[in-house]
């Protein structure tokens, strides 16, 4: 989207602007009520909204020589400003940290990170 559209979208008075979009995923086998609860809390008290997607998501990767596969589950959230990243990020250490975890992967726009513990 070009920036000329994107100030055009602020400037309407019907749509309502959100911020950027942000998705992580986490292994479904790791996720048990307790961090789904976590999870559910963090999201509605601090972005007022969230996205949860089941489905047959699978995730692949390899670390030294070896690959790995998991089933996931995609979450999705969005918030304006550099104060409300941090504070995601920090969370989505401490539920890395909580499902054992070596990272997350997280996607902010175009961009892919690596939250780890």
């Amino acid at each position: 989207m070009s920036e000329e559209f994107a100030e055009w979208m602020r400037e309407q008075p019907n749509v309502e602007h959100v911020g950027k979009v942000v998705v992580f995923y986490v292994p479904s086998n790791k996720l048990d009520p307790k961090i789904r609860e976590r999870l559910h809390e963090f999201f509605v008290s601090n972005y007022s909204a969230y996205t949860h997607e089941l489905g047959e998501i699978k995730g692949y990767w390899v670390s030294k020589d070896t690959m790995f596969k998991d089933d996931h589950e995609r979450f999705e959230v969005s918030f304006c400003g550099n104060e409300n990243f941090k504070k995601f990020v920090s969370f989505i250490s401490e539920i890395c940290r909580m499902v054992g975890e070596d990272c997350i992967y997280v996607t902010v726009g175009e961009e892919c990170y690596l939250v780890k513990p």
